[in-house]
């Protein structure tokens, strides 16, 4: 995946699935993306916005366990 081309950002729903694929606790997944587990939290909880940066780690991560991260369209599909 070619990171630059695509939409960066990432929703709550799409970071709580990528947490949940990887079968980390969010202060693994903080320390793995390089950030903090109440940052990971405000993200996951919708009370904060990632970083472009923080989204891009997100993704290589993503990338790098060969995981895809769904739209919200088809997570919100899944949730019903």
């Amino acid at each position: 995946m070619d990171v630059s081309t695509e939409s960066i950002r990432l929703s709550a729903d799409q970071i709580r699935y990528l947490i949940q694929e990887l079968g980390l606790s969010q202060e693994r997944f903080a320390a793995q993306i390089g950030s903090t587990r109440a940052t990971v939290w405000h993200w996951v909880n919708g009370r904060r916005t990632p970083s472009h940066m923080a989204c891009k780690m997100m993704r290589l991560v993503a990338d790098e366990f060969a995981i895809l991260i769904p739209e919200d369209q088809e997570l919100a599909t899944h949730a019903v």
